[in-house]
């Protein structure tokens, strides 16, 4: 809060209710903590505020020959102006994108947020963002991401042949998802193909993917937390 209470010092006429700010910086601590996105949101809010006293009539006379009141929280931002402003964020053409994407990219794409949290390091290798693809899928209390990612783990009783199908179909799986995330601009890949020694990078911000998995109960199967 007195992060973002300082940078909206400039802010002229002080339009920011501190119950706004309040309401802003519990909403994100909840998801992520960054004061980046808190600042984002209120920002975002100060340009609704704005819009909306830029269209507000003047106290016209009504019939009774008394001038119409306007709403005292016109202009300003409240916690009302704030929800609106988080709606969007919530409701942007990526947020729908990242939700409706496929099991083995949303998996994907949460092995590479842990793996980058673990090293500290934005690049990674693509084999090791799948070997930790796999090690979350072990940790699956729902059973539907475990099934897709470690089918081939139960099969291995059979033939060698068989099993090498199977397994190499998953991470072929894996990989065809990894090139569309890269041709959607999500990620960066090395050589613009799924090669195991090939390196990979989130191409938005961790805020975004956090954003958007943050309810997605298959990945929360998985252990992942925001």
């Amino acid at each position: 809060m007195k992060i973002i209470q300082s940078r909206l010092l400039g802010v002229p006429g002080d339009i920011v209710e501190p119950d706004a700010i309040q309401f802003a910086s519990r909403k994100v601590a909840a998801v992520s903590g960054d004061a980046r996105r808190c600042l984002d949101i209120c920002r975002r809010a100060v340009e609704l505020a704005e819009a909306e006293s830029q269209n507000i009539v003047p106290n016209t006379p009504s019939k009774s020959g008394k001038g119409e009141k306007i709403s005292r929280s016109a202009g300003r931002v409240t916690i009302a102006t704030i929800k609106r402003a988080i709606n969007e964020a919530t409701t942007s053409p990526l947020q729908l994108y990242l939700r409706g994407l496929p099991l083995a990219a949303k998996i994907l794409l949460a092995a590479l947020l842990v793996r980058t949290r673990r090293t500290g390091v934005a690049e990674s290798v693509l084999g090791d963002v799948l070997d930790e693809a796999r090690r979350m899928a072990k940790m699956d209390t729902g059973g539907k991401t475990s099934e897709f990612l470690l089918k081939d783990d139960a099969q291995r009783t059979k033939t060698a042949s068989s099993t090498q199908v199977t397994k190499t179909a998953r991470v072929l799986g894996m990989g065809l998802s990894a090139v569309d995330l890269m041709e959607a601009g999500i990620i960066g890949l090395e050589a613009r193909k799924a090669d195991r020694t090939g390196k990979i990078r989130l191409s938005i911000g961790d805020e975004d993917l956090k954003l958007a998995f943050k309810d997605d109960p298959e990945i929360k199967d998985l252990g992942f937390t925001v």
